[in-house]
């Protein structure tokens, strides 16, 4: 008898059956009602057939013990694996099973060798809460019919099935058990609960309800016909009545359940604001025990400022009927920021008056976080895309539609109110003979898949032409197919005109070199020429082409141990050298001894560093020549003048001597010396006579040349 009443009890705390609300009971006690006369005659004719009827009470009363023991086991199992499937479904298998187990212990069972298996799609054991070394075995062949109820015979053919199953099976151990079994859809398996069946049995047998069933059965035909009226007429309403309260109890368990296993923080108020209730989660979360909360409102609990604003989101939802839905922003106790996510309901009677409120509350702010962190991202893109010109677009060609970021419509000048980007609105804007090149490699993109990229010209909305380029590639769907193109454009009208100034100084350069009579090259780092003017390679004895990317070694083996210590020295020290004499034979003109005045300087990169040499050559081989052969022609010249036995002096156009030769030159002037007759003023050592021919002679232009000293 006490095992039976622990079976209710544990059935009535913790199972829950369908998912109904909780349903308006009348409790109140029915009238009373007259004894029928009819009940007396009946009453001994019914002597008899009581006591036959008694006895199959009793029976009918065991059997029912026995549906109610089975239908509580799958009820148990129903719900767990229930909890199981409400886990997020990024829940791994493992927390899962963890999860049963746990509300396992939670529920607790009358039964001493009560235990749950859970149970995978082969067969597997996941969980099993009395051997936990049985975990892993492959159970998928043992029988779990054995003549009770129809349906599978073995554990992997009722995995297959699906269906929720109770009915008895032989263990491994060849033990009679009772099982029952619920399909979780999240971990693909079953949650079994299994007892003993002699236990169930030893609590049937040892219990006193059938006989007092029987016994009251039979008493109730022994009372007199008007008794028995009495109870068939209100046997119908107990009924009713007994399901209702059963249907109310259920559905509370369930919502019990409910709410204190799921992660948010539930609390129900009256229309005064006082606590009705809270579930464990929000006792946590502010460290009181529920009744230090129950009966309390939130200014008790919670800062004033909270206090007042939780309490008017309150009155708004009692006064308009509506949910409120909200995210607030708040700083935990070690000043962290924190966002919870807030919903209340009004709470409504029958009547359809509220009562009250409900309200879930939830911690955000991981989630908030990434949501922040996801849009101060976007907009550091969208101010990249604004510092470098760039837009960024994607386009659906079944549907024809274009999405084009907030940065490309400003690169075109438009406003994204007033444009709507499309296949013809885009090719409108490119310049007519850029058109058609620019839609036919984007056909071909589309066709083969290849990467596309375009440089062309498309009309601002300030009606200039300006330079764009688009860089996309193409975009396949789930099938494979060619869903659209995604990529980047990017204004380069700036780029383009930097091009254009570039190529006109590179060939301001070109022409430079080109047409300078010097000799100019420039060396890079490993002395190579990179580049050269004609004037240059034929003094050196080979053609342009023969210079690039070949050294004064392999062109000039001669000249080369003269000039290339000039080129490394200019690139480490990075200074110039200007009007070296440089002189040796050429490839061009062997045996031919050639004189050059080259300059060496250096040539930075943008860091500042020397990257390679200049060089200018001019070459001064017939100068010099000239100049040696004037010397000579004046070495012969002083020769003749010294030799000559009369006075030859040389006098400039202010009167100055200027040069002389020696005696008797010197003495014909009274001087010992031409160092004391030279620089002297014409008055103190000519007379009037040769004053008078000189500026005759300043006359006629005429000069004389150089003596020398």
């Amino acid at each position: 008898m006490v095992g039976l009443i622990g079976v209710r009890r544990w059935i009535a705390a913790n199972v829950s059956g369908t998912d109904r609300a909780p349903a308006h009971i009348d409790t109140t006690e029915p009238g009373r009602i007259a004894v029928p006369r009819l009940a007396i005659l009946l009453g001994v004719s019914a002597i008899l057939a009581s006591c036959v009827t008694g006895y199959f009470a009793f029976r009918s009363s065991r059997e029912t013990i026995h549906e109610t023991i089975y239908q509580g086991h799958l009820n148990v199992a129903q719900t767990m694996a229930k909890h199981s499937d409400t886990l997020p479904a990024a829940t791994s298998d493992t927390l899962r099973v963890e999860a049963v187990e746990d509300l396992w212990k939670q529920l607790g069972h009358p039964y001493r060798n009560s235990y749950v298996c859970v149970v995978d799609a082969d067969g597997k054991l996941l969980l099993h809460t009395i051997q936990p070394d049985f975990v892993g075995r492959d159970v998928g062949d043992l029988p779990v019919e054995t003549g009770r109820n129809s349906g599978p015979k073995t554990i992997r053919a009722l995995v297959s099935a699906g269906e929720d199953w109770v009915g008895e099976f032989t263990s491994g151990k060849g033990e009679l058990q009772v099982a029952a079994c619920a399909r979780s859809s999240r971990l693909g398996g079953m949650v079994m609960i299994h007892t003993p069946a002699e236990e169930i049995n030893s609590a049937v047998s040892g219990s006193v309800v059938p006989w007092v069933g029987g016994l009251a059965f039979t008493s109730f035909l022994l009372i007199p016909l008007s008794l028995g009226l009495l109870y068939w007429a209100h046997s119908d309403s107990m009924q009713q009545r007994n399901r209702a309260v059963g249907a109310l109890r259920d559905s509370q368990s369930f919502y019990q359940s409910l709410v204190e296993h799921l992660p948010q923080l539930i609390f129900r108020k009256d229309l005064d604001g006082r606590m009705t209730f809270v579930n464990q989660n929000l006792c946590d979360s502010i460290g009181l025990h529920p009744d230090e909360i129950l009966g309390h409102t939130d200014i008790d609990l919670y800062p004033k400022t909270l206090a007042e604003k939780y309490r008017a989101d309150d009155l708004r939802v009692m006064e308009t009927g509506e949910v409120f839905e909200a995210v607030e922003d708040h700083l935990s106790a070690d000043g962290q920021r924190q966002f919870v996510r807030v919903v209340k309901y009004p709470i409504r009677n029958a009547n359809q008056q509220i009562v009250g409120i409900q309200g879930i509350f939830w911690d955000i702010t991981k989630r908030r976080q990434v949501q922040l962190a996801l849009e101060e991202s976007e907009q550091r893109l969208r101010d990249a895309q604004r510092i470098a010109q760039i837009g960024s677009f994607e386009g659906d060609i079944h549907k024809d539609e274009l999405w084009w970021s907030d940065e490309l419509h400003h690169l075109f000048g438009l406003e994204p109110e007033h444009f709507t980007p499309t296949k013809d609105s885009f090719t409108a804007l490119l310049h007519p003979d850029d058109k058609v090149e620019y839609i036919a490699a984007l056909m071909n993109a589309l066709e083969t898949g290849e990467h596309f990229r375009r440089q062309y010209r498309a009309k601002h909305a300030s009606g200039e032409w300006r330079h764009f380029e688009t860089v996309a590639d193409v975009t396949f769907g789930d099938t494979g197919e060619i869903f659209g193109l995604r990529g980047t454009l990017q204004d380069i009208t700036g780029q383009r005109q930097m091009q254009n100034s570039l190529l006109a100084s590179r060939q301001r350069l070109d022409a430079f070199f080109i047409d300078s009579p010097a000799g100019l090259a420039i060396v890079d780092d490993q002395l190579r020429y990179v580049q050269i003017n004609e004037t240059l390679a034929s003094i050196n004895g080979s053609t342009v082409e023969e210079h690039i990317g070949r050294t004064a070694q392999q062109i000039m083996p001669e000249l080369a141990p003269t000039i290339e210590p000039m080129f490394q020295k200019v690139l480490s020290e990075g200074i110039s050298y200007l009007n070296v004499e440089v002189n040796g034979e050429t490839p061009n003109h062997p045996g031919v001894e050639r004189q050059w005045m080259v300059s060496y300087f250096p040539m930075r990169a943008l860091d500042g560093s020397t990257e390679s040499v200049g060089v200018v050559v001019i070459e001064t081989t017939d100068r010099k020549r000239a100049e040696d052969l004037l010397r000579e022609s004046e070495e012969k010249y002083r020769t003749l003048v010294e030799s000559s036995p009369y006075s030859v002096h040389q006098i400039d156009s202010n009167g100055q001597m200027v040069s002389m030769n020696r005696p008797p030159g010197c003495g014909e002037f009274g001087r010992n010396g031409r160092g004391e007759i030279i620089t002297r003023q014409r008055k103190p050592i000519l007379g009037r006579v040769a004053r008078r021919e000189i500026s005759r002679r300043r006359c006629r232009n005429r000069t004389f040349p150089p003596i020398g000293s």
